[in-house]
């Protein structure tokens, strides 16, 4: 009894197993309909920060822009809790609340799990001339 049962479960796992192959192969004579590239809709807005290193915003420790076109996108220094932001329309787009520049506070909380949230809220910027 014991042999039939493992000549049953070798000849499943065979069949399974060529039926697999079989199914996913291709037929033959078709090209692959493979995607090389898909084209993404341009942002609604753009934006640049200035990272500052503490909540006085007068020691600028880097910056980020996020331009409309993804190709002119760049980043360099330290990203921080504190952060000005200056946002503008892309090309294509009349928002009638931009362009407008904030400051803005971040808090990064991570759960017990082990996921990361980060919440930004405006703060009042202060009043001094920018860094540029």
């Amino acid at each position: 009894m014991l042999h039939q049962v493992r000549w049953f479960l070798a000849s499943f796992v065979a069949c399974v197993t060529v039926a697999g192959c079989v199914m996913s192969a291709e037929p033959a004579g078709e090209e692959d309909d493979l995607v090389d590239s898909v084209q993404q809709p341009l942002p609604s807005t753009g934006y640049y920060r200035t990272y500052f290193s503490d909540a006085a915003f007068t020691t600028a420790v880097g910056w980020e822009n996020y331009d409309c076109e993804p190709e002119y996108r760049d980043f360099d220094g330290e990203r921080t809790r504190y952060y000005r932001q200056h946002r503008y329309d892309c090309p294509g787009y009349d928002n009638p609340l931009l362009p407008s520049t904030t400051c803005n506070l971040c808090n990064t909380y991570t759960t017990s799990n082990g996921h990361t949230f980060t919440n930004c809220s405006p703060i009042s910027c202060p009043t001094q001339p920018p860094p540029w």
